[in-house]
C-alpha cells in the first residue's frame, strides 16, 4: 500500500470547475453576464432561455413565445437583452427577460451570433453570408451581404472601434471585415479551410478564432492570422478572451483549455464533464461559465488565498492507485498522474499533494 504526504499549505489558490443546476436538459449554446458575476441568461433549443441572479446557483426558466433554437443571446445591461436563432428569429426583452417580443427581420437564415454594442446598436451573423444591422434597438434591420457572389455560412461575429470595424467568421475558413460599419466587406486570407465557429476581438487588431479542426487562430494587425497549437484533440466551439494575454477555449467532450501568454501556450483545464461545451464567457479571470449538451453549465472559480499551517501534516493513503480519506471518502484515481505535486479541494479545504511513485 503506498502512502502520500499531504501537507497543508500556507496560502496558495486552486481553480475549480464545478456543474450547476441549469434546470434544463436541453442544449445551450450561449450565455450573458452583462453587469457583475451575479447576474447572467443562457439560451439553448426549443426557445430556452433561462436566468440567474445568484451567479449560478440556481437558474430558473424564462417564459418566451418561441419554439425555434436559439444560438445566442447577449444583454447590454441589466433590463435590455437580445437573443437569435434559426428561421431569422430575433427577440428582446427590456425588463430583464420578464416578457419578450419578436423583432420582424423579413428573412429566413438562421441566424447564430449577435453582438451588441450599445442598448440600439448591433449586429447578427447568420447563413448565406447575412449580416443585419439595427441601429434603432432592432425597430429596423439593415441587410448586409458581406459576399454576394459567393455566400459563406456565417457563425461568429466581433464588433469594435463603435461599429466602424466588425469581423465576421464561419465555415470553409471564411473570414470577413468591414471598416465603415457594414457597408462594405474583404474577405481575408484565414490560410485554412477549416470550419470557424467564433471570434473575439479585443480592439481593432487583435483579435482570436477557433476552428472546427481544434486550434485557433491570432491576427496582431487586423488581417493577417497565423495558427496557434493548441493540441485539442476535439473542435473548438468557443473562445474568449479577458486580456490580450489570457484567454479560454472550450470544445468537444468537455474540453477547456487556457492560455496566459497570448495563445503561445495552452493548458487544459479538468472541467471533470463529458457532454460538448459550446460556449465559454469569463467576467474575470479568476470567475468564468462555458455551457454545452444536455442542459450543461459549468463554472470555474478562482478563491481567494487561504491560509493554514503550514507546519500540520497528514498522512493518507492510496490503494489500487485511489486516493482516500481516514474516512474511507474517495477523493480520485491518481492512475494517471505523474509524479509531482498536486492540489486538491475537499469540501472548502485546500490540500497540496507530494506523489512520490
Amino acid at each position: 500500500m503506498k502512502k502520500l504526504l499531504i501537507f497543508l499549505v500556507f496560502s496558495f489558490i486552486f481553480a475549480d470547475w464545478t456543474i450547476q443546476n441549469s434546470s434544463v436538459s436541453v442544449t445551450l449554446y450561449s450565455l450573458s453576464f452583462p453587469t457583475d458575476t451575479m447576474l447572467g441568461y443562457a439560451c439553448g433549443e426549443n426557445g430556452t432561455i433561462i436566468k440567474t441572479t445568484n451567479s449560478g446557483q440556481n437558474w430558473s426558466r424564462l417564459s418566451v413565445s418561441l419554439s425555434e433554437n436559439l444560438y445566442s443571446i447577449f444583454f447590454v445591461n441589466e433590463t435590455i437583452g437580445y437573443a437569435c436563432g434559426r428561421n431569422g428569429k430575433v427577440i428582446k426583452t427590456t425588463n430583464g427577460g420578464e416578457n419578450w417580443q419578436n423583432l420582424v427581420t423579413e428573412i429566413t437564415e438562421n441566424l447564430y451570433q449577435l453582438h451588441f454594442i450599445s442598448p440600439d446598436t448591433g449586429f447578427i451573423a447568420g447563413d448565406n453570408g447575412m449580416v443585419l444591422r439595427t441601429y434603432d434597438g432592432g425597430q429596423t434591420f439593415d441587410y448586409l451581404s458581406v459576399s454576394p457572389i459567393n455566400p459563406f455560412d456565417l457563425r461568429g461575429i466581433s464588433v469594435v472601434a463603435n461599429g466602424r470595424i466588425v469581423y465576421a467568421v464561419g465555415l470553409s475558413g471564411s473570414i470577413f471585415k468591414t471598416t465603415d460599419y457594414g457597408n462594405n466587406w474583404v474577405q481575408l486570407n484565414s490560410q485554412t479551410r477549416a470550419n470557424l465557429f467564433k471570434v473575439i476581438f479585443l480592439n481593432p487588431n487583435i483579435g482570436y478564432v477557433c476552428s472546427e479542426s481544434g486550434y485557433v487562430l491570432k491576427t496582431t494587425d487586423g488581417n493577417n492570422f497565423t495558427r496557434l497549437n493548441v493540441a485539442s484533440p476535439q473542435p473548438l466551439y468557443g473562445i474568449h478572451f479577458i486580456s490580450s494575454q489570457v484567454g479560454y477555449v472550450c470544445g468537444g467532450n468537455g474540453l477547456v483549455y487556457k492560455t496566459t501568454n497570448g495563445g503561445e501556450n495552452w493548458e487544459r483545464e479538468y472541467t471533470g464533464v463529458g457532454e460538448n461545451l459550446y460556449y465559454i464567457f469569463f467576467k474575470t479571470e479568476d470567475i468564468g461559465w462555458a455551457c454545452g449538451r444536455n442542459g450543461l453549465i459549468i463554472k470555474r472559480y478562482l478563491p481567494s488565498a487561504i491560509t493554514e499551517n503550514k507546519n500540520e501534516k497528514t498522512i493518507l493513503k492510496i490503494k489500487n492507485n485511489n486516493l482516500f480519506l481516514s474516512t474511507g471518502q474517495i477523493i480520485r484515481n491518481n492512475n494517471k498522474l505523474n509524479k509531482g505535486i498536486y492540489f486538491i479541494k475537499n469540501n472548502k479545504k485546500f490540500k497540496k499533494i507530494i506523489k512520490l511513485n
